[in-house]
């Protein structure tokens, strides 16, 4: 063997570290896998995130996606909002839509979040626009600018407010019950 010919273990008068082959092997094998699987492989979750992500109250903001919109009649909506990571993306979210309801029911001195809420929005005229049930305690509605009647029903308990929606103008509008009612959630 000349002085420029490679060996088995590297050019003439270098000798290859003996972990060499075995770090090369993990790139090879770890560069398969990505290939294989895409990003999501270097994200695999530890055994303690995997039981977060398993509750959707509790995964990551980054990872939280915003529930599905739905329709009802011609009015497109989202309900949702039960746990931190969900309602901070809803709150956030509620600025695009025209009108935000929330729910809650006091108790204590404080406000707890509601769910099951029965929605129920008509235009001017007394027609039925949107009919829904909330998922938590956020219904975001995108209605046409004009005057509207919410009724919000919980355990029964129906209360109806007056609103006026504005283009480029979201409006929230806070719904609470006295204590009592049995959906709120933690």
């Amino acid at each position: 063997m000349n002085k420029t010919t490679a060996s088995a273990h590297g050019p003439q008068g270098f000798t290859q570290p003996r972990w060499l082959p075995l770090h090369q092997a993990l790139l090879a094998t770890a560069l398969a896998a990505a290939l294989a699987h895409g990003p999501a492989w270097a994200q695999a979750p530890t055994p303690a995130s995997a039981a977060e992500n398993a509750n959707p109250a509790s995964t990551p903001a980054s990872m939280a996606q915003l529930p599905a919109a739905r329709t009802s009649g011609k009015v497109k909506y989202l309900t949702g909002g039960v746990g931190k990571d969900e309602s901070d993306m809803i709150k956030a979210e509620s600025r695009h839509w025209p009108l935000t309801l929330e729910f809650a029911v006091r108790t204590q001195g404080r406000a707890q979040f509601a769910a099951g809420v029965d929605v129920l929005v008509r235009n001017a005229a007394g027609q039925e626009v949107l009919h829904a049930k909330s998922d938590g305690p956020f219904l975001l509605a995108r209605l046409e600018p004009g005057a509207y009647t919410v009724q919000a029903s919980l355990d029964g308990q129906a209360q109806q407010k007056s609103v006026q929606i504005e283009k480029d103008r979201p409006l929230r509008l806070l719904i609470s019950w006295p204590p009592g009612n049995e959906r709120a959630a933690e």
